[in-house]
């Protein structure tokens, strides 16, 4: 597990080091895709924070994918990354909250391992 662990980080970093680096070589289009999704990606890790409240889990996780939902859509529009018609955004809404689900559900059992080793080792 520590090796698959490594891996997803060491995938995350150089995929962020690739998109910055991005920014120098690309034309304005890819540019503003790039700047979109750093900027969406930056505040729907800011509004996970939600978790870190007393609020229970359910409201807290429904928090989370509204908001990071709307966001993705806001980013979608502005930055025009795919159009705006029935279609696209009916497939759109399903590979969002089908990822963010799959994400949402690696966090969960993460945390809940985690939290079985720290009541172990109290005993």
């Amino acid at each position: 597990m520590k090796v698959i662990k490594a891996g997803i980080g060491g995938m995350l970093v150089g995929s962020l080091i690739f998109l910055l680096l991005g920014l120098f070589f690309v034309d304005d289009q890819v540019r503003n895709m790039i700047i979109g999704g750093l900027l969406m990606s930056l505040l729907i890790g800011m509004l996970s924070r939600v978790y870190d409240s007393s609020m229970p889990l359910l409201p807290a996780a429904a928090i989370h994918l509204l908001g990071s939902y709307l966001l993705f859509f806001t980013t979608a529009y502005l930055f025009k990354w795919f159009p705006f018609a029935i279609g696209p955004v009916f497939g759109g809404s399903l590979m969002f909250i089908a990822i963010f689900l799959i994400i949402w559900t690696g966090y969960y059992f993460a945390e809940k391992k985690q939290l079985a080793k720290m009541n172990d080792r109290l005993k």
